[in-house]
């Protein structure tokens, strides 16, 4: 987050449970415009700053909480934590991931046929046939399409309905999101997820502050993930 003269960085902290919890701030000389552009974040989500942090009581007064030492350790939530600490910081989800069950290892093999076909502009009916192949893929397209977000006064049921109402590029993105989704095996999912997410968005908006087209920021948005 930043503007012409001040920026601010944003490190992700995980709850004690693995999932995002919080967001450790480091500022370098932040501007009116960086802590006002601030104040929606802090809102919606615990922003943490260190007692060290030169420029603490202007990001406090933009809604961050102070971030004691105690408060936060480098560790994975499989790790023995201290009862006080309600944070964790560090990279451990970036680290390689226990072996998958059957069920969840040939869900993201499908999930990955689906992107090959989405890419090839396969027809309709070849991609809504490996959607019947898998019930949990199929279960989280028609709760994607049916969200409130869609806008839509009616339920759908069908698979070539869905597909036709998300889109092809929506399919793609959502699709690579299947494959960070959350696993019960797997404690580094949620923060993974978290961290691909921002990387991709970040990208694209990038590529729109520089005028790329909409094709363009699409592409860099699949490079980010």
């Amino acid at each position: 987050m930043s503007d012409a003269s001040g920026l601010l960085l944003l490190h992700l902290l995980a709850d004690r449970e693995g999932r995002p919890g919080a967001l450790r701030l480091q500022a370098a000389t932040p501007t009116a415009v960086t802590l006002e552009a601030l104040r929606p974040l802090c809102a919606r989500l615990p922003c943490l700053v260190p007692a060290d942090q030169r420029d603490a009581p202007s990001l406090i007064d933009s809604g961050a909480r102070l971030l004691r030492d105690e408060q936060v350790v480098i560790a994975a939530p499989t790790a023995k934590v201290d009862a006080v600490v309600p944070w964790l910081g560090g990279d451990w989800y970036l680290q390689p991931p226990p072996a998958g069950s059957t069920q969840l290892s040939s869900s993201r093999a499908l999930a990955l046929k689906l992107m090959q076909l989405v890419a090839s502009d396969a027809d309709n009916h070849e991609i809504e046939a490996v959607f019947r192949q898998d019930p949990t893929l199929s279960y989280h397209l028609l709760r994607l399409v049916n969200s409130v977000a869609m806008g839509l006064k009616r339920q759908v049921t069908s698979f070539s309905q869905a597909i036709v109402l998300v889109g092809r590029q929506q399919l793609r993105r959502w699709l690579n999101f299947i494959l960070f989704a959350a696993r019960d095996d797997d404690p580094r999912s949620p923060m993974l997820l978290a961290h691909v997410a921002a990387r991709a968005r970040t990208l694209e908006l990038l590529a729109q502050a520089r005028g790329d087209d909409k094709a363009m920021q699409d592409e860099i948005f699949m490079t980010g993930m």
